[in-house]
């Protein structure tokens, strides 16, 4: 099994004396596919139904700090979707891993369920109600 694993470390605004720091370290793994099974026409609906694991591991996370997780995934997801093509590689490192991250791939497969996520993304529906239900998440 190998895994991608993203770990956050903020440091507190108190920092006691000592060779100790307070901080607050968030993480979050993804099992990576290890299978070379998959055939080549059902691999954007593959990547599509991880996307989706992924999401609703990252509304309980961002859920728990109390922001509403869904509305926050569904904001990123509008955003990906809205950026331009010629934006690529342009912006800074963490603005892309999110690009990457919140993008879909392909198009809607009649095979494939269309959730949420695909219709925040293919129909940029509801984009700035998720807005301003999760103001400062990313």
């Amino acid at each position: 099994m190998v895994q991608l694993v993203y770990c956050l470390t903020m440091s507190t605004y108190t920092k006691p004396s000592g060779l100790f720091t307070l901080g607050i370290t968030a993480g979050q793994a993804w099992e990576l596919p290890s299978e070379s099974t998959i055939s080549a026409d059902r691999l954007d609906v593959y990547h599509r139904r991880s996307r989706r694991e992924l999401y609703r591991k990252m509304e309980s996370l961002l859920g728990t700090q109390g922001k509403d997780g869904r509305a926050c995934i569904l904001k990123a997801i509008c955003r990906a979707a809205r950026r331009n093509r010629t934006e690529t590689r342009k912006g800074a490192f963490l603005e892309e891993i999110m690009n990457v991250v919140f993008s879909l791939p392909g198009k809607l497969d009649d095979a494939d369920t269309v959730t949420e996520y695909e219709k925040a993304y293919y129909c940029r529906e509801n984009c700035g109600e998720m807005e301003e239900r999760c103001p400062d998440a990313f």
